[in-house]
Parts: structure tokens; sequence; C-alpha cells
């Protein structure tokens, strides 16, 4: 995972100002996906940057928000895009390199500590907790109205379009 602080506040801004307008859908991009025969999982070919973020965005919501709901329906709705209801079983895995699908695991999938205090070299090196962070920030702006943080979650889950073209 490589993207960087202007790229999280690009996709951030881009999705929040299209919310803030009323427009009917904003299109994230198309994402290319591969299948191999012997295997029940789709490999990303192109869009791995946009779906770990958006990813690491649900998890973010997740534990600063959705964990304190009440609403099982709510919790329900951003947890099944970060595990398969069914299964358990995360929706992302990072297969390139081990140590990063442990990270990811470790401090993305399993709950973000946001109370740790980490300093900027710590967040330079793990881009994953770098872009939670971001998210925090971003998030935190919308705590003091609850129906803002929801209706803008329900605009990422129902509006946000990805095209998946899957050979």
């Amino acid at each position: 995972y490589s993207w960087e602080s202007q790229q999280i506040d690009e996709l951030w801004e881009d999705i929040y100002d299209a919310y803030k307008k009323g427009d009917e859908e904003y299109f994230l991009g198309s994402i290319i996906l591969t299948k191999k025969e012997e295997s029940k999982s789709l490999d990303i070919v192109d869009g791995q940057q946009r779906l770990t973020t958006l990813v690491i965005l649900f998890c973010a919501l997740r534990d600063l928000y959705y964990s304190k709901s009440p609403d099982e329906y709510k919790k329900k709705r951003i947890l099944g895009r970060i595990k398969n209801s069914e299964s358990n079983k995360e929706r992302l895995n990072l297969r390139t390199q081990p140590q990063n699908q442990n990270v990811f695991q470790q401090d993305i999938i399993n709950g973000i500590d946001f109370s740790r205090n980490l300093a900027s070299k710590e967040l330079d090196e793990n881009k994953f907790l770098n872009a939670a962070f971001r998210f925090k920030d971003k998030i935190n702006g919308l705590m003091n109205n609850h129906s803002e943080v929801e209706s803008f979650t329900d605009y990422i889950l129902e509006k946000v379009r990805i095209i998946a073209i899957t050979f």
C-alpha cells in the first residue's frame, strides 16, 4: 500500500464534496480483477490502492462511530464491507507480501487503536495507519452531527460506484 496523505485527502474530499452537492452518485473508477481457475477469490490487477483505502475508511468508521451505535443494522452494514457475514473472512487480503497482510490485519482489520500516540515517522512507515489517522481527523470533524456521519456513510455505501472488470 503506497498512498500518501495527499491521495487519501483527495479521495475523501472528492467523495465528501459529491455528497454535500447532492450528486446522484460518485464514480470512483474501474477495477480490474482476475480469477484463477482453482481459486474462489479474485485477484486485483488494477485498483488495489482505492479498494484498500476504502476498507481502511470502513474500519475507521467502524471503530470511531459504529462500534458505539446501538443500531445493529447500521453496525452490520459497515461490518459487512470489512468481513463477509457468512464466512467471517476478510473481504480484502493483501497477498503481495506476507508482512503487509499481517500489519493490515493487526492494525486495521482487527481494530484500529486510535489511542496510540504515533510520531510522524511511524505514520510515514505504516501507510495503513497513516490512512486510518487521516480518516480519523475527518470523521471526528463530523462527529458533532450524528445524522451527518450516518448519511455520509449511506452515501459511501449506496452511491459510490466502482465498475469491476473481470477476466
